[in-house]
């Protein structure tokens, strides 16, 4: 079974020498620049305490119009596709912000979130996704260690490339 897997490995990614910063050994803090009124593409690389979408974006909250996420394998109603709507959050279907999966945002101003939580570390087994036939769009966990040129080592557990999956892309 081949898959075709869009990887995310944001700007804001966390990793211990870009753009974080350490409150103690097991908290990191991340910074996801969004630009105005084009869509982003973005992914939350750490734990969060608190996964609801206002608490994941905090004060750029109020520049978010529209938040997709496709995961087929946990809906197939609207082809995989939830969304959030922030100015009739009453029709959303989209309610978390969740590490391993990709967002696309759409912004009416540009903003920046700023965030913390956990990464995982070499003991602990990072949450899975199951991915289905065709298109997944995967966010990579952040960890202490990991590099987002090492996209074929992190994604090593499904295969190699060509052979068990068609192509990892990557956004910086």
């Amino acid at each position: 079974m081949c898959f075709s897997i869009l990887i995310l490995i944001p700007g804001g990614i966390v990793f211990a020498d870009q753009n974080t910063s350490v409150a103690d050994s097991n908290i990191f803090s991340f910074t996801i620049p969004l630009i105005a009124n084009v869509w982003n593409l973005i992914s939350i690389p750490v734990q969060v305490s608190d996964e609801s979408i206002p608490a994941v974006l905090g004060n750029a909250q109020s520049s978010i119009d529209t938040i997709y996420r496709y995961a087929p394998e946990i809906s197939s109603e609207n082809g995989g596709w939830t969304v959030y709507h922030a100015n009739h959050p009453e029709l959303s279907t989209l309610t978390k912000l969740q590490p391993g999966f990709g967002y696309f945002v759409k912004t009416n101003a540009s903003t920046t979130v700023n965030g913390n939580g956990t990464l995982f570390t070499g003991t602990q087994i990072p949450p899975s996704r199951k991915l289905v036939s065709g298109w997944n769009l995967v966010g990579v966990f952040g960890s202490a260690g990991n590099h987002p040129e090492d996209i074929d080592q992190v994604f090593s557990s499904i295969g190699f490339s060509g052979v068990d999956y068609l192509a990892l892309w990557k956004m910086d």
